[in-house]
């Protein structure tokens, strides 16, 4: 049978455009980058607070910490602080709320600062993300954090950029291999019995290599603190316990059991400075789909100094000694990612 070549009318690219005949727009990149990453902001241990909304004590004056945003395939890049200031208190109390509002038409994304809305904007040409609700009462002259309600850790008024593939699922692998293996069964019963049983020998091995392969795919998500975060059924709360100490707390929305806390600190010792994460997760089982997930009692303390760039992680449970590895980043650029997926 001769090839019959379909054009499908998908949108291909990468290829160089010859006499315009492949011409591309940033909506191609924005949705080839949709596939990569969820909408959010993004979070690491170099910016613990990113595009968190601040008081700064002074007044009616408040911060938009540096970092970044991701929403529907487009970047919104802050590698600074900004600061702005509020309105003066009016008579009622006053609710505002800041976004973030992707706008296609305007080509671009914008901080802005609102009466709150009962719903975000989200259509074909703007979609908007909630940094935080605010709450300005009669007469009020200097806000505090208190005054601020944190909305970057949830899911649907804004959350955090995860990676989509967290894990393989190679049912469908084993499933076209024992088709395959079926319609060819017929074949196989005239060969002699020694050609069954090696038949039969390699289909042992191939089914203890998808066992091996399932579950090491779930160790990589069993004690990962941002990977747990993101699975429905899961809330996650922050805490700015001081200027430079955050605490992460996850729990089961079904129960409300605990599941692990993470606690992020900056400190000075003999003139370094220091990064600080201990993450304590507690034993904990629950299903998301067909998928069950475990947690085990597990403590990760992770300590990088800033000036040198060597990280110590000590690792075990919270009853027993810990044990510790060492090491250094090699790229000053970068600082250690969390070792959250070591499991012991």
């Amino acid at each position: 049978m001769a090839e019959t070549i379909h054009e499908t009318g998908a949108r291909y690219f990468p290829f160089n455009s010859v006499s315009g005949d492949r011409i591309y727009n940033a909506s191609d990149q924005a949705d080839f980058m949709k596939l990569l990453y969820s909408n959010g902001v993004f979070v690491s241990e170099r910016s613990i607070k990113p595009l968190q909304i601040l008081a700064t004590g002074n007044g009616l004056e408040l911060k938009l910490s540096a970092g970044q945003a991701f929403i529907n395939g487009y970047l919104f890049p802050l590698w600074t602080d900004y600061i702005f200031t509020l309105p003066p208190a009016g008579l009622t109390t006053h609710f505002l709320e800041a976004i973030l509002r992707l706008d296609l038409t305007a080509r671009g994304i914008y901080f802005v600062v609102r009466d709150r809305i009962s719903n975000l904007v989200r259509n074909d040409d703007i979609w908007e993300l909630k940094l935080a609700d605010i709450t300005l009462i009669p007469g009020i002259t200097t806000i505090t954090q208190s005054d601020i309600t944190d909305t970057r850790l949830d899911d649907f008024m804004c959350g955090t950029v995860a990676i989509p593939l967290e894990h393989f699922d190679l049912t469908d692998l084993y499933n076209q291999y024992m088709s395959w293996f079926s319609g060819k069964k017929e074949e196989w019963q005239n060969y002699t019995s020694e050609q069954i049983v090696l038949m039969q020998e390699n289909i042992d091995q191939f089914q203890s290599l998808l066992q091996s392969l399932q579950s090491q795919s779930f160790i990589l998500i069993d004690n990962n603190f941002d990977n747990l975060s993101n699975k429905p059924g899961i809330s996650l709360s922050l805490t700015q316990t001081d200027e430079n100490t955050t605490t992460e707390e996850m729990r089961l929305n079904v129960d409300n059991t605990l599941v692990a806390l993470r606690s992020t600190s900056f400190y000075t010792q003999d003139s370094n400075r220091y990064c600080k994460e201990t993450t304590t997760f507690y034993t904990a089982t629950f299903i998301v789909g067909v998928n069950t997930y475990q947690t085990t009692d597990t403590t990760i303390v992770v300590i990088t100094n800033l000036e040198t760039l060597v990280v110590t992680t000590n690792l075990g449970a919270p009853s027993s000694g810990l044990g510790t590895l060492s090491g250094a980043i090699i790229n000053s650029n970068l600082l250690p990612v969390s070792f959250a997926t070591l499991k012991i």
